[in-house]
């Protein structure tokens, strides 16, 4: 017997009005890596010392930027599929 998988339109079909759990899920998860990115990250600049101080928050600009791009981005797909 021959399976038969769903097409694009079943798919997608079947993702429809689960678009909201699916964005508060990755943004969710979005918040955790960048808590648990930024504590390691905390843990080495403090062995460096105060001359890491500059480079430590650009690290921290950037890290932030990239994790709400990630939210933005799963509100946007969310909203898409809701």
């Amino acid at each position: 017997m021959t399976e038969q998988f769903p097409t694009t339109a079943e798919q997608l079909a079947e993702l429809a009005g689960r678009g909201s759990a699916i964005a508060e899920s990755v943004s969710a998860a979005a918040t955790l890596i960048e808590w648990q990115h930024l504590a390691v990250a905390g843990e080495v600049f403090d062995v460096i010392g105060p001359i890491a101080g500059p480079v430590a928050r650009m690290h921290d600009v950037i890290a932030g930027a990239v994790a709400e791009s990630m939210r933005g981005i799963a509100a946007a797909v969310g909203g898409a599929l809701a």
